[in-house]
Parts: structure tokens; sequence; C-alpha cells
């Protein structure tokens, strides 16, 4: 018997667009400028990050799978170990 727990690691970026400004992005072959003023499109990118995350958590869970999320600027060690203790109670 063992114990699976799916581990959902993101970067900042990934949950939620920088501050209002006008940023250079590039994939390696192009380059655009990435526009955050509007907030529309702040708050869409937003509930679109929450809405992929609870989907993942959703499918997890139907399969008995927890799901832990952890940011990439976080300490790890403390969300393991309040992940933890809480599935202890």
């Amino acid at each position: 018997h063992c114990e699976l727990v799916a581990i959902f690691v993101f970067d900042a970026l990934e949950a939620q667009l920088p501050a209002p400004g006008r940023y250079g992005v590039s994939n390696g072959a192009e380059d655009l400028l990435l526009d955050t003023h509007p907030a529309k499109l702040r708050e869409q990118y937003r509930v679109a990050f929450e809405q992929h995350q609870q989907h993942l958590k959703q499918t997890f869970n139907r399969h008995g799978i927890p799901m832990l999320s952890i940011a990439t600027d976080a300490a790890v060690l403390p969300s393991l170990q309040q992940f933890w203790g809480n599935r202890q109670r």
C-alpha cells in the first residue's frame, strides 16, 4: 500500500500578471510587448489560473489523490509540514 500526493508547482507569474505596465516577453523566437494595464485582462488571467488549479484538484480528488499547491517563491518545508499536519487530523 502506498499513498500518492500530487504537487502542483507554479510560478507567481502563472497565478497573476505583474503590476500594470508594459513588459517585453520572448519565447526565444519572437519578442512581444505585454500590456497589463487593463484590469479586466488581469482579472481574467487570475480567474483562468484559479479555474485550472481547481480543475486539477478535482481531477486528482476523483481518484482519491490529494493535491498540494506550492509556489516557486514559497518556502517548501513549511508548506509540506502544514499539508501533512492537516492530513493527520
